[in-house]
């Protein structure tokens, strides 16, 4: 059965060169308006069954190369648990292999924080009486930049998330600093919003 790779999802991101027997070779698309590249995030249909190798080849050329040694790919097949698996990095090129017990696998740079997982988060975060928002403009595709700010000391504390779209992993980390900063019950949170105001961008 012949595979089929598709990126036309949200976060999506590559461009199949040629499939040659079991070898499938990619390439990473660069950022919009930009010359930077580094996230992946694709889908695979109809390797079940099929031992496949994956070779990014353009890896070498990425905004952080030195970051792919002892790097390892992500890969699902809900799109929920994600694991890493065994990934090579060898002259410039990043290279994994899968066997497909399933019809459909993900593969990507870390595990995707989707927008409708973004939007969740900036609702929940807008329902806390912590936490104040404003939206402070949109980004070049038009979507809304979420500012919220928690606290009262005197202190000023910027924190934000992603500036690149290869940065999308940010948002698990901020999902946990909102979590914490609203909760009302921390003593410890507590503490620090007395001596600082923290201002989170979570994109």
């Amino acid at each position: 059965m012949t595979i089929t790779l598709n990126a036309a999802f949200d976060g999506g991101n590559i461009r199949l060169n040629q499939i040659d027997g079991n070898v499938v070779d990619l390439e990473i698309v660069r950022d919009r308006d930009s010359d930077f590249y580094q996230w992946f995030y694709f889908r695979v249909a109809g390797g079940v069954g099929q031992a496949m190798t994956y070779r990014i080849v353009n890896a070498g050329g990425s905004a952080y190369p030195f970051g792919w040694p002892g790097y390892r790919v992500r890969a699902s097949t809900d799109r929920v648990t994600w694991r890493m698996i065994p990934t090579r990095y060898v002259d410039g090129v990043l290279e994994f292999e899968w066997t497909g017990n399933t019809d459909l696998v993900w593969f990507a740079y870390f595990a995707p924080y989707t927008m409708e997982m973004h939007e969740a988060l900036v609702a929940r975060t807008a329902l806390s009486p912590a936490a104040k928002h404003r939206e402070l403009g949109v980004s070049l595709d038009g979507q809304a930049i979420d500012c919220f700010t928690i606290g009262s000391g005197p202190k000023q504390v910027w924190i934000y998330g992603r500036q690149h779209p290869g940065e999308s992993m940010t948002e698990w980390w901020m999902e946990g600093a909102l979590e914490r900063l609203t909760d009302t019950s921390d003593a410890v949170t507590a503490a620090l919003l007395e001596k600082a105001t923290f201002h989170v961008l979570p994109n």
